[in-house]
């Protein structure tokens, strides 16, 4: 089932999304996904899920790194979704074999992660703006004193 893991790829991007998000502050990203990662150590793949959850977190957090953690905004959100859903689309190549099965499933499974990841970019922002409004997270003002 490939093309459904693909279309619900975007879940699991928002594991690291949402912190980067709501808390703006670098390394969020990561320590959200291995979060996410401790959940599913039950999956065969056991505590190296650990690790490549943290890999995910890393690389989610290159387009705020790039920026130097100024931006959280939604462009930036879309980019790092975006990177993530190509870099996924590659993996899921290899993963997959998908060269060896027909085109048309190898259009439909990138194209799900990339639909999927772009998708779960705009949700993370969407729920951290909601979260923002209700008190919780980042207003990014710095307070001295106790």
């Amino acid at each position: 089932m490939p093309a459904a893991a693909g279309f619900s790829f975007g879940l699991w991007s928002m594991a690291a999304l949402i912190p980067l998000a709501v808390l703006q502050r670098g390394g969020t990203g990561v320590i959200g996904a291995v979060a996410a990662g401790v959940v599913t150590m039950v999956s065969p793949a056991g505590p190296l899920i650990l690790v490549m959850m943290a890999f995910f977190g890393a690389l989610t957090e290159l387009p705020f790194l790039i920026t130097r953690y100024r931006w959280f905004g939604p462009r930036t959100l879309f980019f790092a979704g975006l990177g993530l859903g190509v870099l996924s689309c590659g993996i899921s190549i290899f993963t997959y074999d998908l060269p060896s099965m027909q085109p048309g499933l190898l259009v439909l499974v990138c194209g799900g992660q990339l639909l999927s990841a772009v998708t779960g970019s705009t949700l993370s922002y969407a729920i951290a703006r909601a979260l923002r409004r209700a008190g919780i997270g980042s207003s990014r003002r710095r307070t001295t004193g106790v």
